[in-house]
């Protein structure tokens, strides 16, 4: 058995045992064939990434001169020869290499922290040094030692992250001191070093370590430190500046009386909440008090909730109701704790003349005379935990406390048990109208009374006045109170000369009883647009950092205005953020608002721009908007996983942006988005952004933007199979190029006009627009500020995908080699794996399956570490159908289904593969 190591020096074992090899050409040609473990690698690719141009007079007898050779070190079996090619027999588990991309594409699949942590270990632990070092061919010792340095680092700074959200600082900063040493212009390993020494209270050096790389771009590269980079300096220096986070401190902790207010006539929906209510009391310790608090936003119904059950289980106290509504949000001030226990020892029997002056004595006299009672208190609308914490008595008593507040502290020191009343679900929503107004009335206008339910978002409150102003109007249909709301939603739900009914007054109490940065943050969220409010795009808005932010954060979740979706995610129903709009434009400037919607803006288009490099190589620093609060991402899948959960956030956000008159933001936005709509599947979407990204673009009047808008829209318009859109938008891409003198864009949309040509069929249109473009473009040299970018693989990829579907099969060979090479220059995976699929299908024209398979399963194994459905099924499809045609019936179902699980069965290339399975 081999066993192969390249991630280091060159090593290998037979069965156990060092092998030397002589001579550095034998390392070289083992390190090719090892890399592409049991799959025949063509003559004429060992020809190429052996000997470059510099090839010896008999490739063939050459190679079979170094293949006898190999056979004497490393066994007569182990070099099998076939007519296309040499194959190297070993499992790919022994060869370093192919196991550290094997195992990081595991651990990015993997969701669990302890797997990713064991998985990372393992590739980290397979690099030994810098592979290739000295060898002869240069396709190693430059592109296939960068790939695998890249990915090795990749592990590193992915087990990092692990480390840093475990807190594990032990080590740390001495182990990212030997890789920036090593790796001196790799900004994501000095962000990490520099987030060690933060956390590991070093600031001093940890601003050392940022001036020293800061300095090194400068120099090097001519360009500022990365976006990641400057976020990371700036959670410095606001480590340097702010105080310990704050928390709740509030001091938690003869008749029968009948105080209960009537029950409502009619009661619906919650269900759910009742139950939940049962099963505690259910539990109740019977000699100590049973504590439940409903919690939730003005108008959620939870003073009707309370009442109406209070009523259902009040036989189970037989000592009685006391009910108290302690006015924490309401216009009046809110009522004493000592003014409330004067009136429940009153109503307990006790003498006025008997009753202490002060609130300790009352308190201490109150749990004296229930300390042998069943009693059942009702405390409504109370506004922290000091107003109610003596008012709970010391025995086997039920409180039910009502508060806008979550009153955590009762929860901590008392045991309390709190139920969150959420938004009635539409069909409780549906019925509670019904109930009011009648049910023949509301399945007359189902849709209407649906989108009324959703303007009320689900609070009963509103859902109320709703329904009181509809039966104000009984001979209007609802659509009409509909389109009322939806121009004035809080004016429309209030009922004159009364304060309880009015919805805007009664989140007006919520929102003065915070302080004035908690006020600000929730008047600016008003601003957001999209549905979850994530605490970056809350702190970009407030303009302040991340810890003082969520500390803001938790102040209105705990005040019940906004509500935990899960940690670091927030949702701000509809009628709040309706209030809270119309907060910020009565409080804030102009100037003000449009600052901060512009930061939110930043902080999204940059978070795109930190997704998209991770998809390919457009990464043009000089076109970044800059945000210290934007999401940075390790993995592709991590990126492509954030734009799936945010795809309904992506047109709410163009739209604030142009409806603000932000046109500049509203094309970036959808320019960004196109690569990363493109590998999650979103074309709709894609076409969507895209035409508001035209729009806005247009009304900018700049070409850049304008060419860049169409483009875009041009590539939406293809992946959604709209042909002869497509194929309009890109002339109008190239007809404002041209109109502006940029040679270097018009040359690039012609390019892309020919390959739209070429995958229409039409090939002698397509060969004369790309030849055209490849001449006009000769001889240009491409400036590093050039905020395109545009691949330089792009058009050399194009010209020789056309040659293949023409059949120049010999003319289509340089270009595409050549859209490889630049692609590998450039760093560029993406391209890359284009120009191999392109590759494998022109072997597969020429009838050379080996060939073809073996270049389809090149593309493969640079994307196990990479996350591309349509580049994937494009390899897969050639690899089953050279199965298919070598009889390999197993091999074509297994690689057929991979193709199948990755894309939509109506996709094109699917139905031709299925075709070829049937076929079997």
């Amino acid at each position: 058995m081999l066993e192969i190591r390249l991630l280091g020096p060159f090593e290998v074992l037979r069965d156990g045992v060092p092998v030397t090899l002589p001579g550095r050409q034998l390392v070289a040609l083992t390190s090719l064939l090892a890399l592409s473990a049991n799959r025949p690698v063509p003559f004429e690719v060992l020809a190429d990434r052996l000997w470059g141009e510099r090839l010896p007079q008999s490739v063939k007898a050459t190679l079979h001169t170094y293949a006898t050779r190999l056979r004497k070190h490393l066994g007569e079996d182990a070099l099998r020869t076939s007519p296309a090619g040499y194959s190297l027999t070993v499992a790919p588990a022994q060869v370093d290499a192919l196991q550290l991309a094997a195992v990081l594409g595991e651990a990015g699949r993997e969701s669990d922290p302890a797997g990713q942590r064991v998985l990372l270990t393992t590739a980290i632990d397979l690099w030994r040094d810098l592979p290739f070092a000295g060898s002869p061919s240069d396709w190693l010792a430059t592109g296939e030692a960068s790939r695998l340095t890249e990915l090795y680092l990749s592990a590193v700074e992915q087990r990092l992250d692990l480390d840093l959200a475990d807190g594990r600082y032990d080590g740390l900063p001495a182990v990212l001191q030997g890789l920036t040493a090593r790796h001196p212009l790799r900004e994501s390993l000095w962000q990490r070093r520099i987030a060690v020494l933060r956390s590991s209270g070093r600031p001093a050096e940890a601003l050392e370590c940022y001036e020293q790389i800061r300095s090194t771009v400068a120099a090097e590269l001519g360009v500022d430190p990365s976006p990641a980079l400057q976020q990371e300096f700036a959670r410095l220096l606001e480590a340097d500046s702010s105080g310990p986070s704050d928390g709740f401190e509030e001091n938690a902790v003869p008749g029968v009386p009948r105080q209960l207010p009537a029950d409502l006539r009619q009661f619906t929906g919650r269900a759910n909440e009742q139950l939940q209510l049962m099963k505690l009391l259910g539990n109740a310790p019977a000699d100590q008090p049973t504590i439940i608090t409903l919690t939730g936003p003005g108008g959620a119904g939870k003073t009707g909730l309370a009442v109406h059950w209070a009523h259902q289980v009040r036989d189970r106290c037989p000592d009685g109701q006391l009910f108290a509504d302690l006015r924490g949000f309401a216009a009046d001030e809110p009522v004493p704790p000592a003014a409330v226990l004067h009136g429940f020892l009153q109503a307990l029997g006790v003498p006025a003349n008997g009753i202490p002056t002060d609130q300790a004595g009352r308190a201490a006299l109150f749990r004296t005379v229930t300390a042998d009672k069943r009693l059942l208190l009702l405390l409504d609308n109370a506004r922290n935990a000091e107003q109610v914490s003596d008012l709970i008595p010391a025995s086997g008593c039920l409180v039910l406390i009502t508060s806008r507040n979550q009153l955590r502290s009762l929860a901590a020191r008392l045991g309390a048990e709190r139920i969150t009343l959420e938004p009635l679900p539409p069909a409780d929503a549906v019925s509670l109208l019904a109930a009011a107004v009648g049910a023949e009335r509301v399945a007359a206008e189902p849709e209407a009374v649906q989108e009324l339910t959703s303007i009320c978002a689900g609070l009963p409150l509103a859902l109320a006045v709703a329904a009181e102003s509809a039966r104000r109007t009984s001979g209007s249909p609802f659509a009409d109170l509909v389109g009322a709301l939806q121009e004035h939603t809080l004016d429309v739900l209030a009922v004159p000369d009364d304060d309880h009914s009015d919805l805007r007054r009664v989140l007006s109490w919520s929102y003065q009883a915070l302080a004035s940065d908690a006020a600000r943050l929730f008047r600016l969220l008003g601003l957001h647009p999209a549905t979850t409010i994530r605490t970056q795009a809350a702190a970009a808005l407030a303009d302040l950092d991340r810890r003082t932010t969520t500390r803001h954060l938790d102040r209105l979740v705990a005040a019940n205005l906004l509500s935990v979706v899960r940690p670091g995610h927030y949702r701000l129903h509809d009628l709040l953020r309706v209030y809270a709009a119309e907060l910020t434009l009565q409080h804030d400037s102009g100037d003000e608002r449009r600052a901060a919607l512009e930061r939110a803006l930043d902080w999204l288009l940059h978070s795109l721009q930190n997704a998209q490099v991770l998809l390919g190589s457009d990464a043009s620093r000089s076109f970044l908007a800059r945000s210290e609060h934007s999401l940075t991402f390790d993995r592709q899948r991590d990126a492509v996983q954030w734009v799936l959960a945010e795809q309904s956030s992506f047109v709410p956000w163009m739209l604030a942006a142009v409806e603000a008159g932000d046109d500049s933001h509203g094309w970036r936005i959808a320019w960004r988005l196109r690569r990363l709509l493109d590998v999650a599947y979103l074309r709709e979407l894609a076409v969507e952004t895209a035409r508001i990204g035209v729009e806005a673009a247009e009304r900018l009047g700049d070409p850049r933007p304008r060419y860049l808008a169409w483009n875009t829209l041009a590539g939406a318009h293809h992946w959604m199979g709209m042909a002869e859109e497509s194929e309009q938008c890109v002339r109008r891409a190239i007809e404002i190029a041209r109109e502006h003198g940029d040679v270097g864009a018009e040359v690039a949309f012609t390019g892309n006009l020919a390959a739209l040509h070429w995958r229409a069929g039409r090939l002698d249109t397509a060969l004369t627009e790309i030849t055209g473009a490849i001449a006009a473009g000769a001889g240009r040299p491409r400036s590093p500020d050039e905020p395109l970018p545009f691949s330089a693989a792009a058009l050399p990829f194009t010209l020789g995908g056309i040659h293949v579907s023409l059949g120049n099969h010999e003319l289509a060979r340089d270009p595409i080699a050549t859209a490889i090479a630049f692609a590998r220059a450039d760093q560029d995976w993406h391209k890359e794996v284009l120009g191999l699929c392109n590759l494998a299908e022109l072997h597969e024209r020429q009838d050379d399956d080996t060939a073809a398979d073996f270049y389809a399963g090149e593309a493969l194994d640079r994307l196990q570490a990479y996350l591309d459905p349509s580049a994937t099924v494009a390899a897969l499809a050639v690899r089953t159908r050279v199965a298919a045609r070598a009889g390999r019936v197993a091999d074509a179902r297994e690689l057929g289904d991979r193709a199948f699980a990755l894309l939509p069965a109506d996709d094109r290339r699917l139905v031709e593969l299925r075709a070829v399975l049937d076929e079997l």
